[in-house]
C-alpha cells in the first residue's frame, strides 16, 4: 500500500478524522512508546503522556471501527535518534541509556517500516522490538511480579549496569 504521510503532534489534529471517515479509507499511527505501558521508574511524566497516546489510539480505533480507517499505536523501545542529546536524561542514567541504545537500538527506518506494515494489516498495536513484546506480555500475565521486578532492578540493579 502507498502511504501519504501527514504529521500531527497533538489532539487538535484529530479534526482530520471526519475526512478520513468520509473517504472510507485511511490510517492513523500514533506514537505511544513502550513507556505507555511499562511503568518504568523515574519516567513518570513521560509514561503518563505516552499512556494517554495509547488510550487515545484505542479510543479512536473503537470510534472508527467499521469505517475503513485503521488506527495503530506504535510502541517501540529504543530507537536510534538523538533523544539523549537534548539533556532530558542526566547523570549515570545518560551513560546507561547510551550503552543500551548502542547495543539494542533499532533504526528509525525499520521502526517506520514495521509501523506501516502493522497499519496495513489493521493491527491496533505494533511493538517492533522483542523486548517491547516481552514487557507487554509480562505486565499483563504477571503484573505484581512485573512491578516488583521493575522496582528492584531500578533500586539495586541500575547502578551495577553503568
Amino acid at each position: 500500500m502507498d502511504h501519504d504521510v501527514a504529521h500531527g503532534g497533538n489532539v487538535a489534529d484529530l479534526q482530520g478524522t471526519p475526512r478520513l471517515r468520509q473517504l472510507g479509507r485511511g490510517g492513523i499511527i500514533n506514537v505511544a512508546s513502550t513507556a505507555s505501558f511499562s511503568a518504568a521508574p523515574l519516567m513518570g511524566p513521560y509514561n503518563v503522556t505516552k499512556a494517554g497516546a495509547l488510550a487515545l489510539t484505542e479510543t479512536m480505533a473503537a470510534e472508527l471501527a467499521g469505517s475503513g480507517v485503521s488506527v495503530t499505536a506504535l510502541c517501540p523501545t529504543l530507537v536510534k535518534t538523538n533523544i539523549n542529546a537534548n539533556g532530558r536524561i542526566v547523570g549515570e542514567s545518560s551513560k546507561l541509556f547510551d550503552r543500551l541504545m548502542d547495543r539494542f537500538g533499532m533504526s528509525p527506518e525499520r521502526v517506520v517500516n514495521d509501523a506501516f506494515a502493522a497499519l496495513d494489516r489493521g493491527d491496533l498495536y505494533v511493538m517492533p522490538q522483542f523486548d517491547a513484546r516481552l514487557i507487554w506480555r509480562a505486565k499483563r500475565l504477571i503484573p505484581r511480579t512485573y512491578a516488583l521486578g521493575t522496582g528492584l532492578i531500578n533500586r539495586f540493579g541500575a547502578s551495577r549496569l553503568t
